[in-house]
């Protein structure tokens, strides 16, 4: 399962990552990354719970 995270990447690792920008949003993600079939799309939820938060993926594998 490719990698997500808060924040933008280390400029030394920007290249093996794309962007998309939604609003004031960059949501980066690996190149290998790929839609699953059976899905039109990806989700990117954010997800919190107290004082926790993560982000899950669907309908994304490599």
């Amino acid at each position: 399962m490719p990698k997500i995270f808060l924040g933008e990447p280390p400029a030394d690792e920007q290249l093996r990552y794309k962007f998309v920008e939604k609003d004031t949003i960059k949501i980066y993600f690996s190149s290998r990354l790929k839609i699953k079939d059976g899905y039109k799309g990806i989700k990117i939820k954010l997800r919190k719970l107290l004082f926790f938060k993560w982000l899950e993926l669907e309908g994304g594998g490599e």
